[in-house]
């Protein structure tokens, strides 16, 4: 791109809805003629959203038999919270059925009910495993993604999810861990089409419920280096007063998902100007000072690193509404992938991270509006 930049990193962070667009930026990097490594980063984030949207697909095929499921386990939790002890003895009756001595059927169902009583019956009574309702995504994205290569860290992906339980948001990165299909599906885990994904004891749903541009998990990264980042906002943060049900429901959505993005990204803008403030008032320090553990330790809060923020803005396309996080037509497929195609290609052209800046900059924002069509 530039020799200003010591490194270059793309991070896309992603909505569920934002498969589609992303996917055509992911094919307009590749005309505008990114290199092999950015593409690969680029096209991995847009590779493991695709593939959500393949498992959404699927889910939708095998809907009915889901919606049986949904209903036996909300069934079973009623009865656990209306009469505990009449289940835990249905449950010990269930193991003895199954050739447990009465003590040990009893110890097991105990113990499980302990752990999470509602898997226990569900397996027990109805064949269902925790990973049963979403056995057709996991599978789908063994296919299509090389786990193996990402563990080897040749790539960097970084994927977010709320905890249930906390409400706190937790980021499964590849730098410091396996990163499997489960953390890939907690982090795209829309309530309610998708359940809760179970990882080291905890429920997680879409981090996007949470924040869904999570820019900050990206500024905040250390070491800090000079950075190129490519955002994907599809959810509009700007609009017009809406006037009727469907256009309210619309707006109402855009502005719940957009996340106060512009918000946290001008919070980091401020953040990191300090950082370049401190470190050039550490260079006016007389050089007999400069040694001083305080001023050391002061001086260490300065930052000279650069980072530009491009921000994809999701055109508005005709006759979208409220359900367009969840069209997958063929028609809204190709719909979506063209205007991202498109944006890609115009802003890529434009390269508007080569241009002056401001020198105590610390992010740099680049927002360009996509043509509509």
């Amino acid at each position: 791109m530039t020799g200003a930049f010591t490194r270059l990193r793309e991070h896309v962070p992603e909505a569920s809805d934002g498969i589609l667009t992303s996917a055509g930026i992911c094919e307009g990097f590749a005309g505008a003629g990114v290199g092999p490594r950015v593409l690969l980063f680029a096209g991995f984030a847009g590779l493991v959203a695709g593939t959500l949207a393949m498992g959404a697909v699927e889910y939708s095929k095998l809907r009915a038999g889901h919606d049986r499921q949904a209903a036996q386990l909300g069934a079973e939790r009623a009865r656990l919270q209306a009469a505990p002890a009449a289940e835990l003895d249905e449950l010990t009756g269930l193991y003895v059925a199954r050739g447990l001595s009465p003590a040990l059927a009893r110890q097991v169902a105990v113990e499980l009910t302990a752990h999470d009583a509602l898997a226990a019956h569900a397996e027990a009574e109805y064949g269902i495993t925790p990973g049963s309702l979403t056995a057709p995504l996991r599978d789908t994205l063994g296919q299509l993604v090389d786990f193996d290569h990402l563990g080897r860290q040749r790539v960097r992906l970084s994927v977010g999810a709320v905890n249930v339980r906390s409400g706190e948001m937790r980021y499964f990165d590849s730098r410091d861990m396996p990163v499997t299909a489960e953390h890939i599906m907690a982090s795209g885990a829309l309530p309610p089409a998708f359940p809760a994904i179970m990882i080291d004891g905890e429920y997680y749903w879409d981090g996007g419920i949470y924040s869904n541009t999570p820019i900050e998990v990206v500024l905040d990264d250390v070491p800090r280096r000079n950075s190129l980042i490519f955002s994907v906002n599809v959810w509009q943060p700007t609009g017009d007063h809406p006037v009727t049900i469907q256009q309210v429901m619309t707006r109402h959505k855009d502005i719940q998902f957009a996340s106060r993005g512009k918000t946290h990204v001008a919070r980091q803008a401020q953040l990191h100007r300090l950082r370049h403030v401190v470190r050039e008032l550490a260079k006016r320090i007389p050089a007999e000072r400069q040694n001083d553990p305080v001023v050391r330790d002061l001086a260490e809060y300065g930052c000279g690193t650069q980072m530009h923020l491009v921000r994809f803005l999701s055109p508005r396309l005709d006759n979208e509404d409220h359900t367009k996080d969840i069209d997958f037509t063929r028609s809204g497929i190709e719909r979506r992938w063209k205007a991202g195609f498109d944006h890609a290609t115009k802003v890529l052209g434009e390269k508007p991270w080569e241009k002056p800046c401001d020198s105590l900059a610390g992010i740099v924002i680049h927002e360009s509006s996509p043509s509509q069509p």
